[in-house]
């Protein structure tokens, strides 16, 4: 049986982001852990005294975020969040492409244009949580659309003959989809200003129009339960 090489990467980019996101989990309970962990002191000796690091704590309420690896299938994705509680905070996000004659396309497309809107509420886990600093929980929803112009074949009936014959097609045509589902994510600081948000999760995508020929390698158009991950850097002000 042949080996796709597309999903084994796919699976090995995934992979390594859900074992990422499940060592920070791992590190951030052990911390609190240990922090909440009392030590009797034995009998004539002194109490030792116990000095807690204090966690970094993040000044602003809003956070501006870039998609340093979008540019990669011709995205511009941009994003912003601001806090809305104690522990909760909204993102909403969009991103462009255009003008895209690439193999990253599935069959031979040109003239591609796309968009999309995203919105993520956010729920911060952490004991002591404080927003764009630690683990995090968020429902999403993603709407997306592309506009392509492929060529192709199709199979047409000629009447003349009474038989089916395939001919060479140039059409214009689009595709839409909605992306519903759940990611963990972790926000960890970079200095006093700057963060790293990575995410990893899972929705249910619906599709409408011509999506077998709107998807890409890394831009999936489907009907199906799909796997949602990525990474930005977010500027807090």
């Amino acid at each position: 049986m042949a080996i796709n090489s597309e999903n084994t990467r796919g699976f090995s980019i995934k992979s390594f982001f859900l074992l990422l996101l499940s060592f920070l989990f791992y590190h951030q309970a052990a911390t609190q852990t240990k922090e909440g962990q009392q030590e009797d002191p034995a009998e004539g000796e002194s109490p030792k005294v116990k000095y807690k690091i204090k966690k970094p704590v993040f000044n602003y309420n809003s956070v501006f975020s870039v998609y340093p690896f979008q540019p990669a299938i011709n995205y511009m994705t941009l994003g912003y969040e601001f806090k809305t509680g104690e522990k909760t905070a909204f993102k909403t996000l969009a991103g462009i492409a255009s003008k895209e004659n690439s193999v990253l396309g599935i069959g031979n497309i040109s003239n591609y244009s796309a968009y999309k809107i995203e919105m993520q509420f956010k729920y911060f886990m952490n004991k002591k949580a404080a927003v764009f600093n630690g683990i995090y929980i968020a429902p999403f929803v993603l709407f997306k659309s592309c506009k392509f112009t492929y060529d192709g074949q199709e199979r047409i009936f000629d009447s003349i003959f009474g038989s089916y014959r395939t001919v060479n097609i140039h059409k214009t045509d689009k595709a839409n989809a909605f992306h519903l589902g759940f990611i963990l994510g972790y926000h960890l600081l970079l200095g006093e200003r700057f963060t790293l948000d990575m995410f990893a999760g899972e929705g249910l995508m619906s599709a409408s129009g011509n999506y077998k020929y709107g998807s890409r390698v890394f831009d999936i158009y489907a009907n199906e339960i799909r796997m949602k991950l990525g990474l930005s850097i977010g500027f807090g002000f």
